[in-house]
């Protein structure tokens, strides 16, 4: 029965146990209940994607990282 409220609200059911659980979870667990309603074959694209997503965000980090001088290089 919870399971259709909390999709309901956009929210994880650990917004109901967790005294710990903080607002800015509820992005999360937004994308959590899209991915869930996804079929397999959309799973494994999801995936794929967010993971190629990461490597690009990483490697422009590292890019970022040695265009600019060091703190003590100042």
């Amino acid at each position: 029965m919870l399971k259709p409220v909390c999709f309901a609200l956009g929210v994880s059911p650990m917004v109901f146990f967790d005294d710990n659980y903080e607002e800015n979870n509820i992005p999360d667990s937004n994308l959590l209940s899209i991915f869930h309603q996804l079929s397999e074959r959309g799973k494994d694209d999801t995936l794929y994607f967010a993971e190629s997503q990461l490597q690009r965000e990483l490697k422009a980090g590292k890019k970022e990282s040695k265009d600019q001088p060091a703190a003590n290089e100042e």
